[in-house]
């Protein structure tokens, strides 16, 4: 089948949307199907369009095996809210025009949400070309916004409500990231029979563990720390105050170290609070390149998994996969009873605290400093959970079961 797949980010941006949607393009490729992206210029990783792609409004890419449309879009700080709202719906303007003059025929849509302008953007062109869409859920909204309390008016949340509603009746299936989900969907009136879950993947071959004693480690001069470390984005979901009253507490431990990796809205918040706390055991870095995450992952000897509280009810974060898959042991800050509460209980990779417990988290990372054979227990159950659960192939597998019956129904 010809499939066009729709996602705002994808490689080489550093965020967990591009991996996956690159592993998903690759795998249907080889089982046989066309495959086109519509993306965005790449803009989330630097905060700026940079060359060639900064003068185009259109840029087509041949990779080896798919063709990438990439579309210009509004940039911003993060951290201003209505500047991304800016951006999602640059994205959905130019993608509309973009998908009419430059996508081939396709016999199939997959879109990626959040944000869920995408969805809008997909109903749009499965319309003119006459196909169906299946809508890719990871996150639940407008859940997420009224947990985060960006979105508080109530005819506000009715309306993006209706919208979601309006996505899931248009959408040929709809595939969900785990087994919450789907029941959040049943209660909302999805039938059962349009709804397919399918954990997001981890390239386990990529993602790999590796020696602590490596290059990242030894420049960072992280190698003879004890290292308590978070990757990944740092918005104000992550509820990563915490971890800076934590790291407060256990200044006077001078072998821990805490080590936050990523961008995002809130960073220069955290770092000048970190300064004005006086903290010289946590230290801030960029991201780095996607090759280099399973030098990083190895460098820590526990990985943080963190949300504030209500969020993880809605979301599973793709980093935890990553982690699991470089077999490194985990405390998440998560809500009791969350997909993600569940991964990390029951494959037994780490221990899981209160969301806003600075307290707790204190008291499990001393827990786990002095029991240095239980994190290597984390470590093992960490790898094998992650090789039998959360595999590219058992992924591509499950969206190419669904292709099937699209073409059965043509």
């Amino acid at each position: 089948m010809r499939v066009l797949i729709i996602s705002l980010y994808f490689t080489p941006e550093i965020c967990s949307d591009s991996p996956l949607m690159l592993a998903l393009a690759e795998d249907l490729n080889g089982l046989g199907h066309e495959v086109t992206i519509l993306t965005s210029v790449p803009h989330y990783t630097w905060g700026y369009i940079k060359e060639p792609y900064e003068n185009n409004f259109f840029y087509i890419e041949e990779f080896d095996r798919f063709t990438v449309i990439r579309i210009w879009v509004y940039t911003t700080n993060r951290r201003n809210l209505f500047g991304r709202i800016v951006n999602y719906f640059s994205f959905f303007l130019l993608g509309t025009i973009a998908g009419i003059l430059y996508v081939k025929d396709c016999d199939v849509i997959i879109v990626y949400s959040p944000p869920p302008t995408n969805g809008l953007l997909a109903y749009i062109l499965s319309r003119i070309k006459r196909v169906p869409f299946i809508y890719m859920i990871q996150d639940l909204y407008p859940d997420v916004l009224v947990n985060l309390g960006i979105v508080k008016n109530k005819s506000l949340i009715s309306f993006i409500q209706e919208i979601e509603k309006f996505y899931y009746r248009k959408a040929e299936f709809i595939t969900v990231i785990s087994k919450k989900f789907y029941e959040l969907l049943l209660r909302r009136g999805v039938p059962k029979e349009k709804i397919f879950i399918i954990p997001n993947c981890v390239d386990v071959n990529l993602l790999k563990p590796l020696s602590k004693f490596n290059e990242f480690s030894i420049q960072k001069k992280l190698h003879d720390k004890f290292v308590i470390m978070y990757a990944g984005n740092i918005g104000f979901s992550q509820g990563l105050e915490t971890v800076l009253e934590s790291a407060s507490v256990l200044s006077d431990v001078s072998d821990i170290v805490f080590v936050i990796i990523g961008e995002g809205a809130n960073k220069i918040s955290l770092m000048n609070k970190a300064e004005k706390i006086g903290l010289r055991n946590i230290i801030f870095m960029p991201f780095e390149p996607e090759e280099r995450v399973p030098q990083v992952f190895s460098s820590a000897d526990i990985m943080l998994v963190t949300l504030k509280k209500g969020i993880s009810m809605n979301s599973v974060p793709a980093k935890l996969l990553s982690i699991m898959a470089c077999g490194k042991p985990v405390i998440g800050m998560v809500d009791k009873g969350s997909d993600t509460w569940k991964i990390i209980n029951q494959s037994k990779c780490g221990l899981t605290v209160e969301p806003g417990n600075s307290k707790a988290l204190t008291n499990v990372i001393l827990y786990l400093y002095k029991n240095k054979n239980l994190l290597k227990e984390f470590s093992a159950n960490a790898r094998q959970y992650a090789i039998s659960n959360f595999s590219r192939k058992n992924m591509s597998n499950k969206y190419n079961t669904i292709l099937k019956l699209i073409s059965k129904h043509k």
